[in-house]
């Protein structure tokens, strides 16, 4: 398990384990416009969420956070890339209620044997996400969890990232 800490100098320190222990997917509910697009069956054309995927990547880059535009992410959400460092990572939002943002590496397998500092960075792109889902008064009711408990339906999150 991987254990971060915040260090005297405002550094993420991260203890023994993997990554895989990581909260990167945060549930939490939004007050904005509906911005799908349905055909005259209530088939969706292209899914909500546009506007909450651009809200946070604009937030993520006025923290001089380098990212990419926002795109549509296959039927059912909103994608953007996100640079830290020298370290990847693919923000998804989509709605199977409520709102879900999930923020993981872009690696390879072999580049996640060789690498060390993206754990880090990978703190402080949760950290910087949760600043964002915390401090923006539409967001509310906002809960972290691993990848591993929201995919086995935990019914409740942690409050922060970690």
């Amino acid at each position: 398990m991987s254990l971060v800490a915040e260090d005297s100098t405002g550094g993420f320190r991260v203890m023994e384990g993997s990554d895989d222990m990581f909260r990167t997917f945060a549930t939490f509910e939004a007050d904005f416009p509906d911005d799908a697009t349905w055909d005259e069956h209530g088939v969706p054309i292209v899914p909500g969420g546009n506007a909450i995927a651009d809200t946070i990547r604009e937030s993520m880059m006025k923290r001089l956070v380098q990212c990419s535009v926002v795109r549509q992410h296959s039927f059912y959400g909103w994608a953007f890339n996100l640079t830290i460092n020298a370290s990847h990572f693919l923000c998804i939002i989509q709605y199977p209620g409520p709102w879900l943002v999930t923020c993981e590496p872009k690696t390879s397998v072999l580049k996640k044997l060789w690498r060390r500092g993206s754990d880090d960075d990978l703190a402080k792109a949760i950290t910087i996400l949760h600043e964002i889902l915390s401090s923006d008064r539409r967001f509310s009711d906002v809960q972290w969890f691993t990848r591993e408990d929201y995919e086995q339906g935990a019914s409740s999150g942690a409050d922060r990232p970690h």
